[in-house]
């Protein structure tokens, strides 16, 4: 069986990912999407971190938000010759041993994605790209993205499945850190969460998760589940980082 690849996207915090990281037993292959580009000392922390653990990485220009983050981050397994893709964040750790029994949770061909702490740690296999699509990026930067791909994988007929509540028990997520730890993210994620993602939702399934009446993006019939459009210059008005000095 081949190491595990566990991707990891990161904004902020990176005292968290250290301990995140560290908490990882066994040999596994450890990507982080770095999507701060604007604070020296975080990246300068980073950077140790990266040397510290060997960590493979890639640092964006701008932060490209969480389903950005998680289509690069399949994107890099895919190109490593992986077929599953673990999947975490700087703000959840895993108790000892839970990492392998997850890892060898038996996972069936009808499903396609298996929650070990919800979307903060879960596992894909790579039959979702041509029977879902990829994450929706127009979900930025961050909520709701985790909703409209668990409706587009119920339309494409694949299960989510959840790990039993004895290995979700083994995990501990520290709620929110990223924003919470940052007033501007936190008051950005007040405009974003609610005056766009909640509302892009509802336009794009009829309603809001479970009470959706379209089974094609915006009821309209000439694009299945998998299709979304591109977001092109809204991204840069919602980046939380707008108005800050970029370092790269």
């Amino acid at each position: 069986m081949p190491k595990p690849f566990i991707g990891i996207p990161f904004l902020n915090r990176p005292d968290l990912l250290g301990e995140v990281i560290e908490a990882f037993e066994g040999d596994n292959h450890v990507f982080v999407v770095n999507n701060n580009s604007v604070d020296a000392e975080i990246n300068q922390y980073f950077s140790d971190l990266t040397q510290q653990f060997g960590l493979d990485s890639y640092s964006a220009r701008t932060n490209l938000g969480v389903a950005a983050s998680w289509n690069r981050i399949v994107m890099r397994a895919i190109g490593l010759g992986y077929e599953y893709i673990y999947i975490g964040s700087n703000d959840t750790v895993l108790n000892d041993g839970v990492l392998q029994e997850f890892v060898e949770m038996e996972k069936s061909e009808t499903d396609c994605l298996w929650k070990l702490n919800h979307f903060n740690f879960f596992c894909l296999h790579k039959r979702f790209i041509d029977r879902v699509g990829w994450f929706d990026e127009n979900f930025y930067p961050a909520y709701y993205e985790d909703n409209d791909f668990v409706y587009r994988c119920v339309l494409a007929g694949l299960g989510v499945v959840d790990a039993p509540p004895e290995m979700q028990a083994k995990t501990h997520h520290k709620v929110s850190q990223t924003i919470n730890s940052d007033p501007v993210y936190a008051a950005g994620n007040r405009h974003t969460f609610n005056q766009w993602n909640a509302t892009h939702y509802r336009m794009k399934w009829g309603g809001m998760p479970g009470a959706e009446k379209f089974t094609t993006p915006y009821g309209k019939p000439n694009h299945d589940h998998r299709w979304w459009g591109d977001p092109q210059g809204s991204i840069a008005h919602r980046d939380w980082d707008k108005d800050r000095g970029r370092i790269r």
